[in-house]
């Protein structure tokens, strides 16, 4: 993989779960644009992370020559564990309920890192955090709509929709 969709899948966290764009109220490339117009400090965030100590937990290597990062499709469990220790605990705890595994306890330092060991060892974990944190996102996109629609005249509210629609649509041509 590349830097780029590295950056792209980390930006897309924060849309993933948006109900603008399954409304279509938001721009699809908007996720492209904001990589693209902060690529420099996007660097300066996770860059050093990536050659440094939490790529080397990943099983990454790179970049190449042609600039592409490789992960080792064999890193230990005990990289991800230690990478899954890292999560917030109410996501961590969200995610071993969702998959049936409500006993793993987070809340505890003395067990995190067996019980983010043991979710490691869960093959569907990758999905079921994915899918905990769109219905974070989610969450609050609502609660920030209806802020919106709540905080100002009906008629703006609609304006507002109306405009986002429209730039939608020219976007999908």
């Amino acid at each position: 993989f590349t830097k780029r969709e590295l950056y792209h899948r980390i930006c897309s966290l924060s849309y993933d779960g948006d109900i603008r764009l399954v409304f279509a109220a938001e721009d699809r490339s908007k996720v492209d644009n904001i990589v693209s117009g902060s690529e420099k400090e996007l660097d300066v965030l996770y860059l050093g992370e990536l050659a440094g100590q939490c790529g080397a937990k990943a099983g990454l290597s790179g970049p190449g020559e042609d600039g592409a990062w490789s992960q080792s499709e064999h890193s230990p469990s005990s990289s991800r564990s230690d990478l899954l220790a890292c999560i917030p605990q109410s996501i961590l705890n969200e995610v071993s309920s969702k998959l049936g595994l409500g006993d793993l306890n987070f809340d505890c330092p003395n067990s995190r890192g067996s019980s983010a060991a043991a979710l490691a060892r869960e093959g569907r974990y990758p999905e079921a955090l994915k899918d905990v944190i769109a219905a974070r996102v989610r969450q609050a996109s609502i609660r920030q709509a209806k802020y919106g629609v709540l905080s100002t005249d009906l008629s703006k509210s609609v304006s507002y929709l109306g405009q986002k629609l429209h730039k939608a649509f020219l976007t999908r041509k």
